[in-house]
């Protein structure tokens, strides 16, 4: 049950009230999709008993004609409606609501999950709601300072100090510190684990679970490398050659462009930050209390640098992707119009399917160190909950080996229980046209290339102070080592005058 964004994101997992709580809550909304190429345009509801909208009755029992009806619906919807399905109260039993976004393949493995856990536990019903990731944060938004938010519900990291600062949901340690299977030594047991659970908690309460983490990282159509007498990405990378160089001479004999027209392009860019790490730079001094901003540094310079060139000086990667290619880099990649693109491993879920050419995965290629970015999250449960321990029952189950196993079985992260990790292991070896079923566990072993981004209480805002100076780098109006300059003294005065 996880999902990983990232604001330009990766299966699951005292109340403000009034007009003055719903403007404190702010800094949560309008935020933007970015596990993968598009963003869902509609939301998949399964909409709370009590909520006013109509809905069609559905139970997450009913899991495969409520998912053929639902991505349906959302095929057909524009993009300000939401195709509904309800998942009414079943008299007899708790009800525990649950909301979590993603577009329409994240609604049947969340539907699978909850198929198992009442299946275990029949005097529980859970409540899906599938929402795109901008309107979840909205309805969070207004239910919290309304008083009535969902039960549960997925909870981002870059997300987690801002509520944490609010204090608005359950700390999650005495569960913790007393469930017998789902506790503080289970994420003690390894690194992966102990560092997201880390990052799902405010000044040491942990109030997200995650069952999982995930990198963003590179993937490239194998067949176009072969064709053109190269190395694969994934090759180079195991023979410690995967680098600015190497990906820049790939994509070079591979890239066509007729006019502005290209067939194939070579890349698309990514996040400028994880280019940065593999320059040696990072954008902060501190992911979580930054006092500092290291956009001028001279390694986050020349990243910069390197991508401002491989747009306007090597001629490899269109300027404005989706206008210059006619899609965005994920269509692109499955049509065979791109050689490399980036998103985190959610996209495992859309390039399964392909059948016309072998592809593969690797971290970015390195200047000093190969990166990848280090992505988690994990559910919540919020204070007002009247049903705190049907809700932690929920949380935990997809957790543990019974629903992280379910929710493994798409293969997208790598999973902290191990049995779960067997089964996503056995799913990657399933798929035919993916060449690399081993590199995703490979990558986020390399410890030194693993990368996290800014979580502080208002990210959002530092984030919308950069975004503006680095869109001058890629338009081409003002040199990377200004923009540099820029973005540091605009957010060190931000920071000043805003402790985080």
């Amino acid at each position: 049950m996880s999902h990983h964004t990232d604001q330009r994101k990766v299966s699951r997992r005292a109340l403000l009230s009034g007009a003055a709580g719903l403007a404190g809550w702010g800094s949560l909304v309008a935020l933007s999709a970015c596990g993968g190429g598009s963003a869902a345009s509609s939301a998949t509801t399964a909409a709370p008993a009590s909520q006013a909208a109509p809905t069609t009755s559905t139970s997450a029992t009913s899991a495969a004609a409520s998912s053929a009806t639902t991505t349906a619906s959302v095929s057909a919807t524009a993009a300000s409606v939401s195709a509904t399905t309800s998942a009414a109260s079943v008299a007899g039993k708790t009800t525990v609501t649950y909301w979590f976004w993603g577009d329409p393949t994240y609604l049947a493995p969340e539907q699978r999950v909850a198929q198992a856990f009442e299946q275990a536990n029949p005097s529980i019903h859970i409540e899906l709601t599938l929402l795109p990731y901008g309107d979840l944060e909205n309805k969070l938004t207004a239910t919290f300072a309304s008083g009535a938010p969902p039960d549960t519900h997925h909870l981002d990291m870059p997300l987690v100090q801002s509520y944490g600062k609010r204090d608005v949901l359950v700390d999650l340690n005495p569960y913790l510190s007393r469930d017998p299977v789902i506790n503080t030594a289970f994420y003690q047991s390894s690194a992966y684990s102990k560092i997201a659970l880390d990052i799902m908690s405010y000044q040491g309460h942990a109030i997200g679970l995650p069952n999982s983490a995930a990198p963003n990282l590179y993937y490239y159509n194998g067949d176009m490398y072969r064709a053109n007498g190269l190395q694969t990405p994934y090759e180079l990378w195991k023979a410690n050659g995967w680098t600015w160089d190497a990906f820049t001479n790939a994509a070079a004999h591979i890239a066509k462009k007729t006019g502005t027209t290209w067939a194939p392009a070579g890349a698309s860019m990514g996040l400028a930050r994880l280019w940065m790490n593999s320059a040696g730079g990072k954008e902060f001094d501190d992911i979580k209390a930054p006092k500092q901003c290291l956009y001028g540094d001279p390694a986050s310079v020349e990243a910069l640098s390197e991508l401002h060139d491989l747009m306007y000086k090597d001629h490899i990667m269109p300027v404005n992707f989706s206008k210059e290619v006619g899609s965005d880099d994920t269509t692109a990649f499955a049509a065979g119009k791109v050689a490399m693109m980036p998103r985190w491993t959610s996209g495992i879920l859309t390039y399964n399917k392909i059948t016309s050419f072998k592809w593969g995965m690797v971290p970015y290629p390195k200047y000093t160190v190969n990166a990848h970015d280090f992505a988690t999250s994990g559910d919540a449960i919020a204070k007002v909950s009247k049903v705190q321990d049907a809700a932690w029952a929920w949380v935990k189950y997809g957790v543990g080996p019974e629903g992280s196993a379910v929710s493994a079985a798409d293969g997208t992260n790598v999973y902290f229980h191990p049995d779960a990790q067997k089964i996503a292991q056995q799913a990657l070896q399933k798929i035919p046209s993916l060449e690399t079923p081993n590199a995703v566990v490979e990558i986020m072993a390399d410890g030194p290339g693993s990368f996290i981004r800014l979580l502080s209480v208002n990210q959002d805002k530092i984030n919308g102070l950069i975004s503006p100076e680095l869109s001058k780098i890629w338009n081409n109006t003002v040199p990377p080592a200004d923009a540099g300059k820029a973005i540091d003294q605009t957010v060190d005065a931000f920071l000043q005058a805003n402790p985080q």
